[in-house]
């Protein structure tokens, strides 16, 4: 679809750096999003670019064996909120829900 939207293209590259590299969550949290994502979405081959970052910032080895082999046994609870939000296809719409506004309390901050 892309392809057909140069412009379209351009704007969300834009958009994935910017949160990526310079958004108000801290790091570690975009670190574990980035290697949830690139798990469900690319497979294992492409989390293991994101291991390296995931360990400078201290995440354990249990977080990272648990995103890789695709469960929840042995992360800590704010791990797990994370892995559950950016894995959710398993999930029943209203723990979605549930976590999203838990998200939303964690992470939201006032103007």
């Amino acid at each position: 679809m892309f392809l057909h939207s140069p412009e379209l293209a351009g704007r969300l590259a834009h958009l994935g750096a910017y949160v990526r590299f310079e958004g108000s969550l801290d790091m570690r949290v975009r670190v574990l999003a980035a290697m949830t994502v690139a798990r469900v979405v690319r497979g294992a081959l492409r989390l293991g670019r994101q291991t390296g970052g995931a360990r400078r910032l201290n995440v354990p080895e249990s977080t990272i064996t648990a995103i890789r082999e695709n469960h929840s046994r042995g992360l800590p609870p704010e791990d797990a909120q994370i892995r559950r939000r950016h894995a959710p296809a398993a999930a029943p719409a209203s723990r979605r829900r549930r976590d999203f506004k838990a998200l939303v309390a964690r992470f939201a901050t006032t103007p």
